[in-house]
């Protein structure tokens, strides 16, 4: 559980340089939405590569590279901030844009295998969840860091780089790749003998209801073997996964340019998030992850932006702290129940297609996403990104 727990702090480490370096981007470097939007696209084209790579060597149960791999993007990062300060010079952007989607996409990676390998079947799916709480709870004391200490921060860049990238260091020292690389392969036999077995029972059903015995009929309904619900097809689930992470991209990468069309300086946004991230903490703790519920959850995850239109987003500071919590707990848990849904689709535990194709939709969307937003404004990009997580609820 301790190894878990620092993996997920290299997570929230990589996510808050995300957020931490839109923010610099956008109120030190000036940078408009489109250049925005340009730079995060670069960022998501090296952290797709890094993520074939990375889902790749995790699939084969390799963990050390990609913790290596990301120790060394950190201390790239480091450098080139420290640089970016002193020139303002926005090539060094790219370079840091480059730097922390290397490390979040092999901790990621990293964390995912992990658990994969590390642990039995029946335990992935909370282990999951348990990640995703506690890289929640790293990223809210990161930020809330970022937004009090921030001129700490500037005049102590290497300091503070040194700070953050010990637990990485860290991580590459502590964590072993697995001596025997079977849980995969056992949840594979798993998942096949589950499949064989319904079909089996269905077919025995269906004989037994047109023989006529009743007996087998209720006793097979109260085992509820034959209401079982039938997966969905891999290709259902990584469509409405893409026009997700579509929807996402939209919404997301161009709401720190829009806080900062309200009047929010830095620190207030850097607060934003923190304070988002702190409320997704008692939110993921409460939750039940059935998957039953996801289309709900879509229908609830559609609506919950509407609260960002003016003028109820201008009453309060807090409006878009919650939202933006609401938000990101939401698309965690939906992540998870798409992924439990894709890996039961497939009859096997199989990352590298899945995130991918996600991360893929969430390029394209960022490219994007600066154009749409100097063309219909923020306010339709709420309304078009409702539509479009409607549309996913439908299908899936």
């Amino acid at each position: 559980m301790n190894t878990l727990l620092l993996l997920a702090l290299v997570v929230a480490i990589g996510s808050a340089m995300d957020i931490f370096t839109d923010i610099v981007a956008i109120t030190i470097g000036g940078v408009t939405p489109t250049q925005l939007g340009v730079f995060n696209t670069i960022g998501y084209v090296v952290y797709l590569f890094s993520l074939y790579i990375g889902g790749r060597l995790g699939d084969k149960g390799i963990i050390k590279i990609q913790l290596l791999f990301a120790t060394i993007s950190l201390i790239t990062y480091g450098v080139e901030l420290e640089v970016f300060f002193n020139t303002r010079l926005l090539q060094h952007l790219y370079i840091m844009y480059i730097s922390y989607s290397i490390l979040q996409a092999f901790s990621l990676t990293a964390v995912t295998a992990y658990i994969h390998e590390h642990n039995p079947s029946y335990y992935w799916e909370d282990l999951l969840v348990k990640r995703s709480i506690a890289t929640r709870a790293f990223e809210f004391i990161l930020l809330g860091f970022l937004s009090v200490f921030s001129d700490f921060i500037v005049g102590n860049l290497y300091m503070f780089i040194s700070i953050i990238g010990l637990p990485v260091l860290l991580s590459f020292l502590v964590v072993r790749d697995p001596p025997l690389r079977i849980e995969r392969t056992l949840y594979r036999i798993e998942a096949g003998i589950t499949r064989i077995e319904s079909s089996i029972t269905n077919n025995l059903f269906i004989y037994e209801l047109l023989r006529g015995d009743h007996r087998v009929l209720i006793s097979s309904f109260k085992r509820k073997t034959i209401r079982r619900e039938k997966p969905r097809k891999p290709f259902t689930v990584l469509a409405c996964l893409t026009l997700y992470r579509l929807s996402n991209g939209f919404l997301l990468v161009q709401l720190p340019v829009y806080l900062r069309s309200l009047g929010y300086v830095s620190t207030s946004i850097l607060g934003v998030y923190a304070l988002a991230r702190g409320l997704l903490i008692p939110l993921f703790i409460l939750q039940s992850n059935r998957a039953n519920g996801i289309k709900q959850r879509l229908i609830l995850r559609g609506l919950i932006p509407l609260a960002l239109l003016p003028p109820l987003v201008n009453t309060s500071f807090l409006i878009p702290v919650v939202v933006l919590s609401l938000i990101l707990y939401l698309n965690s848990v939906i992540d998870i129940l798409f992924y439990s849904l894709y890996v039961e689709s497939l009859g096997r535990a199989e990352s590298t297609t899945y995130l991918l194709l996600g991360e893929s939709a969430a390029l394209f969307a960022t490219l994007l996403s600066g154009y749409i937003y100097s063309l219909i404004g923020f306010e339709n990009i709420v309304f078009l990104t409702v539509f479009m997580v409607f549309l996913v609820a439908s299908l899936i």
